[in-house]
């Protein structure tokens, strides 16, 4: 295969580049009640994002948010951010908008490496990318970060957010326990 063909075909995986992490994020229940901890409400909207409108409204519910300062509202945008941009129909704009919000993701991380909740959020990105793009190297590390947090019980003070999360990693095969 010649080197033009070879680009081109990554071209044409790249357009049609969907996460499909909104198969993953199911909705869960309807009548939910985020309390006043706006992580919960992300955490919701998060889970409810299964189609294109509630990720677009996932998305403008973090821009709009006050809390301007939080680190899981920077890391909740960053994912909102990939999730509308798989819906973009031109290539270059996905690849950058891709690039842009990984590479925020990453720092964040890099910023707060015992931030569980931001490993999570890199697994559902890392676990649903094409191989091709190589965002993947860090899945085995973030995988072991979330279970380590979940068997911790960090997210007990909301048990259906722990639920979720505990459902998903175990969707994704690198997160798996080994035996």
């Amino acid at each position: 295969m010649s080197s033009a063909s070879r680009t081109w075909h990554r071209w044409v995986l790249l357009a049609s580049m969907v996460f499909p992490l909104a198969g993953m994020v199911r909705a869960q229940s309807a009548d939910q009640s985020p309390g006043d901890d706006p992580n919960q409400g992300w955490r919701a909207d998060f889970r409810a994002a299964t189609d294109d409108e509630a990720q677009v409204e996932l998305l403008r519910s973090l821009e709009q948010s006050d809390d301007s300062t939080s680190v899981l509202r920077a890391g909740y945008l960053a994912v909102a951010h990939l999730l509308v941009s798989a819906q973009r129909r031109n290539v270059w704009a996905k690849w950058r908008s891709f690039s842009r919000w990984t590479s925020r993701l990453d720092a964040l991380i890099e910023q707060h490496p015992n931030q569980p909740e931001l490993r999570f959020l890199r697994v559902t990105v890392q676990s649903n990318a094409p191989r091709f793009l190589g965002y993947a190297d860090a899945l085995e590390e973030d995988c072991g970060a979330v279970s380590r947090a979940l068997e911790a019980g960090i997210w007990t003070d909301d048990p259906e957010h722990e639920a979720f999360i505990d459902r998903i990693t175990n969707e994704i095969e690198a997160c798996r326990p080994q035996n």
